[in-house]
């Protein structure tokens, strides 16, 4: 992948404060929420981007090798404009080289050979980095990079989507949606007929059309398990295709209510803190997607761009702990490598995942699913549609079997490329917490659910995570002061599924609860470089006592090439990393849950 100039000197910039041990400014600098494009995720990255593989090697057979990328470059960079003023051949790898006179003299990476230092390697100090004032904690964390600005209402992906389907088809949907019963019945009639009548006589599943395309009239709910989101694509009718959102008939029940144009306002004013807010091309076109590329990591969501990493995160904890934990304990016997699975059941987990989260956040009595329709909701005067809220569909259920079926038939809504499913499941967690309560939960009730630049807030994160928007980190509610001057800071209620740890707890900005800390399942939700990943456990039993075990770490974002096996020995105490050691942000995360344990990443690159 080729990295954009802004995103490669922020990364050579953490890279160099890290390797010098200057922990502070770093931490300023994170502060700062620099929005780059792309997130570099290891020095290999780095060194492959900058063309620096070879001097990196050079580099560390050197008898004064030198200690960051940066310094590497500067070198290589030096050596070139030598060689030219000597007359030497353009890049400056192979030709001679005339020594320096000077007696201090460094490493050439594109020669091997020492060449005279260009400046001191003496760290810089904070002051000389300029002033960096740190932000509060509650509003800097899970801040991941995010690309573009929100689109026009004009290339929503629904405006598209509507666009593309015949006037037959939007009035039946239309009048499904409008309750019409006998449509809706043959509607669905019709796609189970033809299902039965052709693949089934057959024996051959939807999955398998050699054209990885299906119809509507081929397709039978119960199949969608079987699917593989990642490459197939729905057609309604023959050479009518969607762009890569994929629509069953279920998806057309009546039972569905629009949006009103007051709850589309209300929506939008709580994610955004204007009811005019739109989301951005980054969140429109993020869906469920699974990792097609490495079987090793096909249970790991894909995700394409900056911004909606907390959401995806959450997520995918929760299909960790369906794929490998529900139902399932005791059975993986090689706990260092994660089990590979089927599609369907990755798909059967992520259902479940996504019904976990809608339920948890109704209080387990009652849950919202929204997800987009065909016909916009009536506007009124004062109201600027976004293409996408007003278009919703709500479906109430009152049973965790009756939200399962209710994602099941929408499920198209959620996968694929590009679908706004990320946006379908927030809305569906707000609606189902409802809007008034998640302003109760939060320590400032008009303040908005959305992060700057489009990016996820903890209370959103925390939202999906415990059911509740809640402010902090720290077990239940802090007092601050006494009487009627008292304020509170709102922190998590009650036990959690999967936990969170977070880099901001190693700087001293925050304090993790136990409840996050020590969740039901050995699942954490990483916040690292103000970026939101997954690491877990394959040990339901896991616990304190256990003192050398594996942790599996994946981030969607970071389009890895390998999976991640680290392993934790609490046994081994290790000293805090001096100046000249560089230390990777995930083993200060793991060290606010297992202090002061040894890390050992087993021959991989750490990230940084």
């Amino acid at each position: 992948m080729d990295l954009d100039a802004s995103s490669l000197a922020y990364a050579l910039v953490r890279e160099y404060l890290s390797r010098k041990g200057l922990s502070s400014v770093l931490s300023l600098l994170e502060a700062q929420n620099v929005s780059v494009q792309h997130r570099v995720g290891s020095r290999s990255d780095l060194s492959k981007a900058l063309r620096l593989e070879k001097a990196v090697r050079r580099n560390k057979e050197a008898p004064q090798p030198l200690g960051t990328m940066l310094e590497l470059l500067v070198a290589k960079q030096t050596d070139k404009a030598r060689a030219r003023d000597k007359g030497g051949d353009h890049d400056g790898g192979d030709g001679p080289k005339t020594s320096s006179s000077s007696s201090s003299s460094t490493y050439s990476p594109s020669s091997g050979r020492p060449f005279a230092r260009a400046a001191s390697s003496t760290a810089p100090s904070a002051k000389q980095l300029g002033a960096a004032s740190s932000r509060d904690f509650s509003t800097t964390l899970g801040r991941s990079p995010s690309l573009g600005a929100a689109p026009s209402n004009e290339g929503s992906p629904i405006r598209s989507l509507s666009s593309s389907l015949s006037t037959s088809f939007t009035r039946r949907l239309e009048e499904d949606r409008r309750g019409d019963a006998a449509t809706s019945t043959s509607l669905s009639s019709t796609a189970r007929s033809g299902r039965r009548g052709s693949a089934k006589r057959t024996g051959s599943k939807a999955a398998t059309r050699t054209d990885a395309t299906m119809l509507v009239e081929d397709l039978e709910v119960d199949d969608m398990d079987d699917l593989d989101f990642g490459h197939k694509t729905l057609v309604l009718s023959r050479g009518q295709q969607l762009g890569g959102a994929l629509v069953t008939g279920a998806s057309a029940v009546g039972r569905g209510k629009a949006i009103s144009v007051s709850t589309a306002s209300a929506l939008r004013q709580l994610v955004f803190g204007t009811k005019d807010g739109t989301f951005n091309a980054e969140w429109l076109r993020q869906g469920f997607v699974f990792n097609q590329d490495h079987p090793d990591l096909s249970y790991g969501l894909v995700q394409h761009k900056g911004g909606p990493c907390g959401v995806l995160a959450v997520v995918q904890g929760f299909i960790i702990k369906h794929l490998f934990f529900v139902g399932h304990a005791g059975v993986i016997a090689d706990r260092s490598r994660v089990p590979r699975t089927s599609e369907k059941q990755r798909s059967a987990a992520l259902l479940e995942a996504l019904a976990d989260i809608i339920w948890r956040c109704g209080d387990g009595s009652h849950s919202v699913v929204a997800v987009p329709s065909l016909k916009a909701a009536n506007t009124r005067p004062g109201y600027k549609p976004d293409g996408l809220t007003e278009k919703m569909m709500l479906y109430s259920c009152s049973t965790l079997d009756e939200l399962r079926s209710t994602i099941k038939s929408n499920l198209a809504f959620f996968v694929g490329d590009p679908t706004s499913g990320v946006i379908s499941l927030l809305y569906s967690a707000i609606l189902s917490r409802s809007i008034e309560r998640i302003r109760e939960d939060r320590d400032e009730p008009e303040s908005r659910l959305m992060g700057q630049h489009s990016y996820c807030s903890l209370d959103m994160v925390n939202l999906l995570i415990t059911g509740r928007a809640s402010t902090n980190v720290h077990d239940g509610i802090v007092t601050l002061g006494e009487g009627p001057d008292a304020s509170y800071l709102k922190g998590v209620r009650g036990p959690c599924d999967i936990g969170l740890v977070t880099l901001y707890e190693h700087y001293k900005s925050c304090k993790v609860g136990e409840r996050l800390k020590r969740p039901t399942y050995p699942i954490w939700v990483v916040n690292s470089e103000s970026h939101f990943s997954i690491m877990f456990n394959l040990n339901p039993n896991l616990d304190d006592s256990t003192t050398r075990f594996d942790i599996h770490y994946y981030d969607e974002l970071g389009k890895q090439q390998e999976a991640y096996v680290l392993t934790v020995d609490t046994s081994r105490r290790v000293r805090p990393a001096g100046q000249e050691k560089m230390v990777s942000p995930i083993e200060h995360c793991i060290r606010t849950r297992w202090p002061a344990c040894a890390v050992d990443w087993n021959g991989s690159d750490p990230l940084y």
